[in-house]
């Protein structure tokens, strides 16, 4: 019987995932070999095995190695819902409300202070008001899939500067939601939404936030009792595989990134008597579905572009965007844990930006508000921040320690 069109793009798919996924791993063992954090690798894989690049060059069924089409896409997003879910179960909610304040004044200067050098350093190089917005914006959101990956591969999770990290990384998101919308809303309308708009956003992004997470973490236990009764192999792992989507599912509903449901299921499943079990099903997943998640941040990058740019420009966004992360959150970290190098720890973790920038620059281009090459030049300082943000903060611990 002949295979049809949909399904050889089905086929070329999964074959251009499959080589990604190897790719990805195997530039991770050579960043291990480096002493460098794995993640690293895995993003430089993503460029190397990009559509723009290798990728594109070999063709397999009459296809293009690697696309990024819903499929693809659907996978990659699948990644980062496991590695945050991985990363949750490492987290308390008691954990959380010990991060309490100090997480979100981390995370309040972490989005103000890049947002605010981004948008002057933008109009200084003639960017119209507009565009330095939207700079300002990209550079606003930390990648806590990220942070949590460099701190699990350096066995620092359980540490109190990683606690308030990622709790920061988390309030972070949500903040950036409320950026993207204002965004968004200038880009549709031209003006900018007033004082009382932007604070209900907020209110209802962190509304939404906190009925998700208390819910989660009064019934995901209960779920997962019942769900074992017949004690039928394999229950318990999809039962939590389900509750993991379902959660992701109702925040991306809402506007939160999917991936912030996927937190707090690991947070509600980790209050439950079948931790291991489900941190032992997860870790399995990671192998494969955190490469892919990481690598196809890489993919999107074309090199091509850049030929066009101001590489001042790129400079210097890219120096605002790890110094503003640094001092917006380094300082106030400081502060709070009374400790300069745990505060500078905090300030390297939260420099790698996240899907927020990537969503916003996605627009930008859609809505024909800036260029390919502004996209590109915005993409790459996202990029070089996420590969950056391991390294300096592997050097914090290797270097600093308490």
């Amino acid at each position: 019987m002949a295979i049809d069109a949909t399904e050889i793009n089905v086929l070329s798919t999964v074959v251009g995932i499959s080589a990604l996924v190897l790719v990805a791993r195997l530039f991770a063992a050579g960043m291990r070999w480096m002493k460098m954090p794995e993640v690293v690798g895995e993003i430089l894989a993503g460029i190397v095995m990009g559509p723009f690049a290798l990728g594109g060059i070999i063709v397999i069924f009459g296809h293009p190695l690697i696309q990024l089409n819903p499929l693809f896409l659907a996978f990659a997003e699948i990644g980062g819902i496991i590695v945050l879910l991985s990363a949750g179960l490492e987290f308390t909610l008691k954990d959380l409300i010990k991060a309490g304040i100090p997480a979100l004044v981390i995370a309040l200067f972490g989005v103000v202070v890049p947002f605010v050098m981004g948008y002057y350093a933008s109009v200084i190089f003639g960017l119209n008001n507009t565009e330095a917005m939207i700079v300002g914006a990209t550079l606003t959101a930390t990648s806590i899939a990220v942070t949590v990956a460099v701190l699990r591969e350096l066995d620092k999770y359980g540490t109190e500067e990683a606690k308030v990290m990622v709790s920061a990384a988390i309030i972070d998101d949500i903040l950036g939601l409320v950026v993207l919308s204002i965004v968004i809303a200038v880009i549709q309308s031209n003006v900018v939404p007033s004082y009382e708009s932007i604070g209900i956003t907020t209110v209802k992004a962190f509304a939404i936030w906190a009925i998700a997470l208390i819910g989660a973490v009064l019934l995901v236990p209960r779920l997962l009792n019942i769900i074992s009764k017949p004690h039928s192999e394999g229950a318990v792992e999809a039962g939590m595989t389900g509750i993991t989507f379902g959660l992701a599912t109702f925040v991306g509903i809402f506007g939160l990134s999917p991936i912030v449901g996927a937190f707090i299921a690991g947070m509600a499943a980790s209050e439950s008597k079948f931790k291991k079990l489900i941190k032992t099903f997860v870790s399995n997943l990671r192998l494969i579905f955190g490469p892919l998640f990481f690598a196809v941040i890489g993919t999107y990058l074309n090199v091509s572009k850049l030929t066009a740019a101001n590489f001042d420009l790129i400079l210097v966004l890219v120096v605002v965007a790890v110094v503003g992360k640094y001092l917006g959150c380094g300082l106030p970290a400081s502060f709070f844990l009374k400790s300069m190098k745990k505060g500078m720890r905090v300030g390297y973790g939260m420099i790698s930006r996240g899907e927020v920038g990537f969503v916003v620059i996605g627009i930008s281009l859609t809505s024909q508000v800036i260029t390919e090459t502004t996209y590109s030049v915005l993409l790459l300082v996202l990029i070089v921040t996420t590969m950056a943000s391991p390294v300096l903060l592997k050097r914090a611990y290797d270097h600093y320690e308490d």
